[in-house]
């Protein structure tokens, strides 16, 4: 991944393919809105250092 200007060892990236039933994809986006919460802050509670990152999930059927 080509990394944006000023922001070097920023850019994470992950793709992966599963075969889930409809619950565990249910039971995957409860976890991630889980772990988003764990790590959600608005910038008044941020470290210095710290920037706005877009986080992103999807799933749909690879048929």
């Amino acid at each position: 991944m080509e990394q944006p200007r000023g922001t070097p060892g920023w850019m994470r990236g992950s793709r992966s393919l599963s075969h889930l039933t409809q619950e565990e994809v249910t039971a995957f986006q409860d976890a991630y809105l889980d772990l988003l919460t764990r790590f959600a802050r608005g910038p008044e509670g941020a470290p210095p250092d710290a920037k706005p990152v877009l986080l992103r999930w999807f799933a749909l059927p690879a048929e």
